[in-house]
């Protein structure tokens, strides 16, 4: 990393900076700013608050996998988001962002809770490498369509989010739009 007044730049891409970063109670103002601008959301649409909470999920069954999210947030219309970094390539990033995707979706289910109290939930995902090689854009969405055609979503419940940021370098060193907007 290349010094500024001879002190070394934090690599933002460690858990531990991007927890820093993103994940303090004093940093949620960032985080919020940031939500905006990665889901375009303003005016009424925009997250007013949010907060971080406590990012372990225990197993919720006997020999079940315990998961560390690297940061939990609820906003203020009580939407689920769990914000990870990932810095190398791992084989199995999508099934790894739909597991932790469906503990933080399944956490908030308590006993006697009717179905239709469930918030959507999302999982925004940043790589710090490329996963989809057959498109140019650094941030795809996904969410579960009809088959076949695709004639609508079935729920807004799901959103998995990819930010995969050597696509994110280019584009910005490029001086093209990224799209993101912070205000």
């Amino acid at each position: 990393m290349s010094p500024i007044d001879g002190q070394p730049w934090v690599d933002l891409k460690t858990d531990y900076a991007f927890k820093q970063l993103f994940g303090q109670p004093q940093t949620t103002d960032i985080l919020r700013a940031f939500l905006n601008a990665l889901l375009h959301r303003e005016g009424a649409d925009a997250i007013a608050q949010v907060s971080v909470a406590n990012s372990e999920r225990t197993a919720n069954r006997y020999g079940g996998k315990t998961k560390r999210l690297d940061i939990y947030a609820q906003t203020d219309r009580q939407e689920r988001i769990n914000l990870e970094i990932q810095v190398g390539r791992e084989p199995a990033t999508v099934p790894r962002a739909l597991l932790y995707w469906a503990s933080v979706f399944e956490a908030q289910a308590v006993q006697g809770m009717d179905y239709q109290d469930l918030a959507p939930t999302l999982s925004i995902n940043v790589l710090n490498f490329r996963l989809f090689r057959s498109t140019a854009d650094y941030h795809t969405t996904y969410h579960i369509y009809q088959d076949p055609g695709h004639l609508g979503q079935l729920t807004d419940m799901l959103a998995l989010h990819m930010i995969e940021l050597p696509k994110f370098r280019r584009l910005w060193r490029q001086g093209g739009s990224t799209g993101l907007t912070i205000g």
